[in-house]
């Protein structure tokens, strides 16, 4: 008989599966050069892109939901852009998304000055 998975189990297996390749910056370069618009993607200078540590999404919301943040540097800047990649497991469509998403960017923006020390540098576009 086919086990069947919870929707909580099943989301679970999305999540750790979303994190596991795209934590990988080869994979996660690949997808992003694919999703970004090809002026931005040519713009962005590819060996810089690294992996930050954390997670913005609610707490209330982890079963459902799994992001990962990536910064790259514009070639010829020295500013980074920060990359956000949200998976959100959703049956109807949010009305809300849009302030949520604006607070997960937010939060993502304290934790970069934070970790850099400064409040006098410039902030990444996200």
């Amino acid at each position: 008989m086919a086990s069947h998975l919870s929707s909580k189990a099943l989301h679970a297996a999305h999540d750790r599966l979303f994190r596991h390749v795209f934590s990988q910056i080869e994979h996660a370069r690949g997808l992003l050069r694919h999703m970004l618009p090809a002026a931005l993607a040519g713009r962005l200078d590819w060996s810089s892109l690294t992996l930050v540590p954390g997670s913005y999404v609610d707490e209330i919301l982890k079963s459902t939901a799994s992001d990962l943040l990536f910064s790259i540097k514009i070639r010829g800047s020295k500013v980074p852009v920060l990359l956000y990649l949200l998976l959100e497991h959703q049956s109807t469509q949010l009305r809300l998304m849009p302030l949520r998403m604006l607070e997960y960017c937010a939060r993502a923006l304290r934790d970069f000055v934070a970790r850099s020390g400064s409040h006098r540098d410039p902030l990444p576009r996200i």
